[in-house]
């Protein structure tokens, strides 16, 4: 089975703020960081609300003063203290009532509050031009890894998601690349992986990107895993330069890695399509025609977004490091020039 989403592309660009393919109306905007925290006790909490929506990530240092930091992604970090002149909680408390009333907080509230909500599944349809389906599609994809892997300087990268994962191996595998995604049905009651999709796990040339959780239960359900000696499994998560101990989750990513075409919204993802694959009948498929075409396109977003996620991420990471390596030649060449010119002053 083959879906091709061109059939209902549609364009999210909408000028007056109204509903267009569920894409909810404009926010009113707001410069007030409380207006993100309704209900927060104190500023403490408002102030862990506010990071949560918006994807920060928050340190407590405690001494003479009290000091919170503040770090965004491929931001420089921002620092609010307090005086300790009472208990450590009143501190905190003081520290975090600064952050908010910062403009540094306002002007990022402001800006949140101003944009529109975007669904994954707008976004697919108005930027995804391949297909998805089952496994049919892996010469498709085998061709894809072939040519991307033999770029220079190139990372070749698919997006890995599953659907069903409190079994090994799980429901469905999704693997996505550019232009397709395959939606691998693991047959319950002792079915196993497909050998193409065995082969790719085990394929060091390709950069497996997941978008998982705190238990990694997408990674130990393909008997994989971060970090170790392998350089080919990586979890969006723990590649922000931030504490990985945090989970955003893949709209928020999407949000501060900042896709092509989404300027003034900000993503907000279905995140009801899971259930169906943990229900009864989601853990008894024996094919891809098991499962209803809306759950198929759910489940083949996710592999995509993860996918445009990391590639955003990842070159990014590779191209402040190719800068860094540029720098550091520079500043080699200026020295062996100095070097040249001392030479020729004391040879005169």
């Amino acid at each position: 089975q083959m879906m091709d989403p061109r059939r209902s592309k549609k364009s999210f660009d909408d000028d007056d703020g109204s509903i267009i393919c569920g894409m909810s109306k404009k926010a009113p905007a707001s410069s007030d960081a409380w207006s993100l925290a309704p209900g927060a006790p104190n500023a403490r909490q408002g102030l862990v609300r506010v990071a949560s929506k918006l994807g920060w990530e928050i340190t407590w240092t405690d001494g003479t003063e009290c000091v919170v930091e503040i770090r965004v992604y491929r931001e420089s970090a921002v620092s609010f203290a307090a005086a300790v002149t009472g208990t450590k909680k009143e501190a905190r408390e003081a520290a975090a009532a600064k952050a908010l009333a910062s403009s540094f907080a306002r002007r990022r509230v402001a800006a949140f509050q101003s944009s529109r909500e975007l669904t994954f599944e707008i976004y697919f349809a108005a930027n995804f031009a391949g297909a998805y389906g089952d496994g049919a599609l892996w010469p498709r994809l085998w061709t894809y890894v072939e040519a991307s892997s033999s770029r220079a300087n190139h990372r070749c990268l698919v997006g890995v998601d599953t659907e069903g994962n409190g079994r090994t191996p799980p429901a469905m595998v999704q693997i996505a690349t550019p232009d397709v995604v395959i939606l691998e049905v693991v047959p319950a009651g002792g079915g196993a992986l497909s050998s193409n999709l065995r082969r790719l796990l085990r394929d060091d040339r390709v950069t497996k990107v997941f978008c998982d959780s705190n238990a990694n239960r997408d990674a130990v359900c393909l008997g994989l895993s971060y970090g170790g000696p392998r350089q080919d499994v990586l979890n969006l998560e723990e590649c922000l330069g931030l504490d990985g101990r945090q989970r955003r989750g893949l709209a928020r990513i999407c949000n501060l890695v900042g896709l092509p075409r989404t300027e003034g919204h900000r993503f907000v993802k279905d995140d009801h399509g899971w259930r169906f694959f943990e229900s009864p009948r989601g853990q008894t498929l024996r094919s891809l025609a098991d499962v209803p075409r809306k759950h198929q396109r759910y489940a083949a977003i996710d592999a995509w977004m993860t996918l445009l996620a990391g590639q955003r991420l990842l070159n990014a990471n590779d191209a402040n490091d190719d800068d860094d390596a540029n720098d550091d030649d520079a500043n080699d060449a200026k020295e062996e020039e100095k070097k040249r010119k001392r030479r020729r002053k004391s040879e005169e």
